[in-house]
């Protein structure tokens, strides 16, 4: 978030009242006129002796040097704020044309919003007539300070304390508002004082609005009118928290002691810059309000989305039973507050009156803020907050009013975790460290401190391999050879400043500076690889070691693939959004130019012990053993091979822009279950990487792995999400992930990267069961040489026993407008197949036959554009060439 909270702020305060009301208004509060009485008149009005009367000018200003003081502290001097306050004359005030009913009693959203403006306007026009009055360019924050109290703690009538964003500008004004030739985009009003008694003070609205002018949300829920975050945070109620002051009694006072925004508050500010934990570790974390060089945050990321947030806070009151009370209070001293006048215009310690002590742990989820229409309303659904915070209790108190437990509601020491409380926070623990969407992070949390201003802190997670993921140099791009599953004589390696090149010894020093590795091969036979670089559209082709490239190529557009091939001419295939190009690799001439396909994939489909090449156009059109079948889905992936389902022959998985998973078979049929799609609330984005394959759980079928937005998902032959997936990361993927044994140990690893790392998950502490199996398309490329073949043959389940026809069903069923009826059967062997349709009066509708099919899932389609809605029989005759016949009925729907 883009703020000025490092700028030095000068305040515009105008003091303002209203034409003196006779009779009283009984719905607003006061005649219209400040309380100027002097503090002995007002004295038997007044419960403490706290922001007393007269409300003159230096009692405003007492409370604006109060404002800057605070921030002064919890910015660590970054922020600076100077104020004068008009008019300038003590006890005077700018009488605006209108009543106080009239700016309060606004009843919609746009009225009341429009009789803001209208109060700014005629503020400062007021002042603009002042002969002694301000000059508006001298100022980049402009106060309004109304007589009487505000509508939050006075009557129907009283004006609403607010500050106008730009965005209410524009939708109560129609844009900023011009006075003077000076435009003002932003403003506050807030009242004289909250209370006509003393125990509420002026200090926390002035903290929390002036958090708004710094850039900071309100972050309350404001569509319930409840609170999201507690006294935690300044920008909830925390502006309000209350507390006790003892004299020879307890007295309760609120809205006097700000406390310090929340970590998060300060890092949207750049006060604080949060250290980022991605492995095992343990850290020490510094109470938010000590200045100190250990870190005051720790962000721990879930996924691309959420993290984490850790901070220590301290209460800084005394806490215990006084004599004469029933129950533990929190309390300040006297001494502990620099009071002028009866303004506290300073404290010792901010965070006196903080709910308790110990780690705080909030859960943050960037993707609620984007979404969110205003980001004030980022809080606004209870049970999906952008910021949540994780009550060590287990319970959800704040915000949830329940009269046991009323004491919770605003924030409580239960809360916390340190040791003496709550310790542990991770998948077991209520509550868990599950993501928003239900998804396991395999995080845990133990605070190994009690409370103090340091505190230690253990992070673990326990699904990565031990020391990982770590930080990848470079810009997040695997090169091919990367992840090979066994060591690598040399590859090409990307770097910072460039792609260099890796060998057995380390990096070597070579560089080609701001270019991205597109592919590696050795084109012209002589032993040695060529490579193949881009910048920006620019593709050249280099000798490792060499200062010069072979050649330069400079491209329409930025390839989004390439692959190198050594077919009888080695070429490379550079595919791009508009356009594919087919450059030969040794000369650089630009041989062919042709509409966009996604780079082919090879294996035996059939079981006939010969390769077969499938092609597949980014429009979805898919070209199998000669066949060519629609997707109806847009495809920016490559196609891959495997057995999905476990029948010993390759299936083709194809991954759509959309997040559809689409498998087809050799014969051009869909794989059953398939199309399939990710839940729609992972937002895994377009699918644009090609998918990997392994048999993880052993049981003979190949699993499908995609990197979606969030991470690594994992996808069984039903199309259904496995266990323990998605694979959460920090940023979203960079490339497909790879599975491999990554250190010899027996174990599968799967791997993936993002813009900054490299993730490693051991498999079986993700699922017991993932003992691991053969992995028929392992990475990208399916091997290190990025050969695109899959080097599984394809053997044919021969099924010797059991009946010629096995299952047989319709879909879909019914049959609606437009659409064709399918018929999926098994074949035990090799034969021949007759249909017959019947409708419910016995007549055959319909007649088809099939000749020289081969063993396995098979189907059959036809239209039902002539057939009438109701229900029809479908018998199914199939005549095996050993001889031997079998036959089923199914019921089929239709509805025209």
């Amino acid at each position: 978030m883009t703020t000025e909270a490092d700028a030095e702020w000068r305040i515009l305060a105008l003091r303002v009242d209203f034409p003196h009301e006779n009779p009283d208004e009984l719905t607003t509060t006061g005649i219209g006129a400040f309380d100027l009485r002097s503090a002995e008149q007002a004295a038997e009005d007044y419960a403490l002796p706290y922001d007393l009367p007269p409300h003159d000018r230096a009692y405003f200003e007492r409370h604006l040097t109060a404002l800057a003081r605070y921030y002064e502290v919890v910015s660590a001097g970054r922020v600076a704020i100077s104020a004068e306050v008009f008019p300038r004359v003590a006890q005077q005030a700018y009488t605006l044309p209108q009543s106080m009913l009239h700016y309060g009693n606004g009843r919609t959203t746009e009225e009341i919003g429009a009789k803001w403006v209208e109060l700014v306007r005629d503020a400062l026009h007021a002042a603009q007539a002042d002969p002694d009055g301000p000059h508006l360019d001298e100022f980049n924050s402009f106060l309004v300070f109304h007589a009487g109290v505000g509508h939050e703690t006075g009557g129907l009538n009283d004006i609403r304390s607010v500050f106008l964003a730009e965005r209410d500008f524009v939708d109560f004004n129609g844009g900023p508002l011009t006075v003077g030739g000076v435009e003002i985009e932003q403003a506050w009003i807030l009242p004289e004082s909250p209370s006509l008694n003393g125990r509420a003070g002026l200090n926390g609205l002035l903290a929390k609005f002036f958090g708004h002018q710094l850039g900071l949300p309100g972050l309350s829920n404001f569509a319930a009118g409840s609170p999201a975050l507690g006294s935690w945070s300044l920008m909830d109620i925390g502006a309000n928290v209350s507390g006790y002051v003892r004299t020879d009694s307890l007295a309760w006072v609120v809205g006097f002691a700000p406390p310090h925004p929340m970590a998060w508050s300060k890092m949207q500010l750049g006060w604080i810059e949060p250290v980022v934990v991605r492995r095992d570790t343990v850290i020490s974390l510094l109470a938010t309000d000590r200045n100190g060089d250990l870190p005051k945050a720790v962000r721990i990321p879930i996924d691309a989305r959420e993290y984490f947030l850790l901070e220590n806070r301290q209460q800084r009151g005394q806490r215990g039973v006084v004599e004469g009370e029933d129950e533990d209070k929190v309390w300040i001293d006297p001494e502990q507050v620099t009071i002028e006048e009866g303004v506290w215009v300073a404290m010792e310690e901010y965070d006196a009156f903080v709910p308790g002590s110990g780690v705080l742990i909030w859960h943050v989820d960037e993707g609620v803020m984007a979404r969110a229409v205003d980001f004030s309303a980022a809080n606004n659904q209870a049970h999906w907050q952008a910021i949540a915070l994780e009550e060590a209790d287990g319970y959800r108190d704040i915000g949830h009013p329940v009269f046991e437990r009323q004491r919770q509601i605003e924030g409580s020491p239960d809360d916390l975790f340190f040791v003496g409380g709550q310790t542990m926070f991770g998948p077991a623990t209520r509550p868990d460290s599950r993501s928003n969407r239900e998804w396991e992070s395999g995080i845990e949390i133990e605070v190994l401190s009690a409370p103090g201003d340091t505190m230690q802190v253990a992070i673990r997670f326990g699904r990565a391999l031990p020391d990982w993921p770590r930080d990848l140099p470079g810009d997040g791009r695997p090169p091919p050879g990367a992840w090979a599953g066994h060591p690598t004589p040399a590859a090409p390696q990307p770097a910072r400043g460039g792609p260099g090149y890796a060998t057995g010894d380390g990096v070597a020093s070579w560089r080609v500076p701001e270019a991205r590795l597109l592919a590696a091969g050795d084109g012209d036979s002589d032993g040695w690889p060529k490579v193949f670089l881009r910048r920006d559209a620019e593709i050249s082709a280099w000798d490792v070691g060499t200062d010069q490239p072979r050649w330069r190529l400079a491209l329409d557009e930025v390839p989004l693939d390439a692959r190198f091939s050594m077919g009888e001419e080695a070429e490379l295939l550079l595919v791009g959004a508009e356009q594919t190009y087919v450059v030969d690799a040794i000369s650089g001439e630009l041989k062919e130019q042709r509409q966009p396909i996604v780079p082919s994939a090879v294996g035996d489909l059939d079981g006939d012990g010969q390769v077969e090449p499938i092609f597949a156009a980014v429009d979805g059109q898919v070209e199998i053993r000669a066949q060519v079948v629609e997707l109806g889905d847009s495809l920016a992936a490559p196609p891959v091979l495997g057995d999905l389902d476990g029948d010993g022959l390759l299936e083709v998985i194809l991954l759509a822009r959309g997040g559809a998973i689409h498998a087809l078979r050799a014969d051009g049929l869909r794989q059953a279950d398939f199309p399939t799609a990710l839940p729609r609330f992972a937002e895994v984005g377009d699918l644009v990487f090609e998918p990997v394959l392994c048999d993880v759980d052993a049981d003979g079928k190949q699993e499908i792995f995609v990197a979606g937005h969030s991470g690594i998902f994992g996808v069984d032959d039903d199309g259904r999400l496995l266990p323990g997936f998605p694979l959460l990361m920090a940023a979203s993927p960079t490339g497909s992930p790879v599975v491999l044994d990554l250190d010899g140990d027996g174990r599968l690893a799967l791997a993936a990267l993002d813009s900054t790392a490299v993730y490693a998950w051991d498999l079986q502490r993700v699922a017991a069961q993932y003992t691991g199996g053969p992995a028929h398309w392992p990475q990208a490329g399916a091997d290190a040489a990025g050969s695109r073949t899959a080097l599984v043959a394809g053997r044919p389940v021969v099924r010797s026993e059991g009946p010629l026809l096995g299952w047989v069903y319709c879909y879909p069923n019914p049959v609606g407008p437009n659409e064709e009826a399918h018929l999926r059967f098994a074949l035990s062997a090799a034969g021949r197949i007759e249909l017959e349709v019947f409708d419910a009066l016995g007549r055959r509708v319909g007649k088809l036959r099939s000749d020289g099919l081969d063993a396995g899932e098979r189907e059959i389609t036809w239209s039902v554009e002539d057939y009438a809605s109701g229900l029809y029989l479908c018998r199914l005759i199939a005549h095996g060439d050993d001889g031997r016949r079998g036959e089923a009925v199914v019921k089929m729907a239709v509805s025209q």
